[in-house]
């Protein structure tokens, strides 16, 4: 009896890392003044969420650090010929134009917010495009390459 017991867990560890869906791991930024930014993405139940684990200088001056959860509540709504779409909420930061005054007495430089985004994954590159409000794309497409 006890010599199947190895045999079982074997099995359960291949089953489940057949059913790992392909976004799971750590994902670079690439091609933009962000380059360099890496993520790493993990299950959180029935969704993903990614946390920012290499933070580039230009980043951390917007208010961004490592541990942050740069994306959350990601969820898989179609997988079709190799096309594999997501949707859920990234993490976003600005500077207010008070702080931009040299003369401004606020202490939190940056606003942060979650706001809608897509993306799209073919094999290992990934389209990311951030929404404003749901229909208005903020900002350009981020293009995003697994490293892991």
């Amino acid at each position: 009896m006890k010599r199947f017991q190895p045999l079982a867990v074997l099995a359960l560890l291949l089953l489940t890392a057949c059913n790992r869906d392909p976004l799971v791991g750590r994902w670079e930024r690439i091609g933009d003044d962000f380059a360099g930014t890496i993520v790493q993405v993990g299950a959180t139940g029935k969704s993903y969420m990614a946390k920012l684990v290499d933070v580039p200088e230009k980043l951390k001056t917007r208010g961004f650090a490592r541990g942050e959860v740069k994306w959350r509540e990601l969820v898989l709504v179609s997988d079709s010929e190799g096309v594999r779409k997501y949707k859920g909420q990234d993490l976003g930061k600005s500077i207010p134009r008070e702080v931009q005054n040299p003369k401004s007495k606020i202490q939190n430089p940056t606003e942060s917010r979650y706001s809608s985004f897509a993306l799209e994954m073919r094999a290992d590159t990934a389209w990311v495009r951030v929404f404003q409000n749901d229909l208005d794309v903020l900002g350009v497409a981020q293009i995003w390459r697994k490293i892991k």
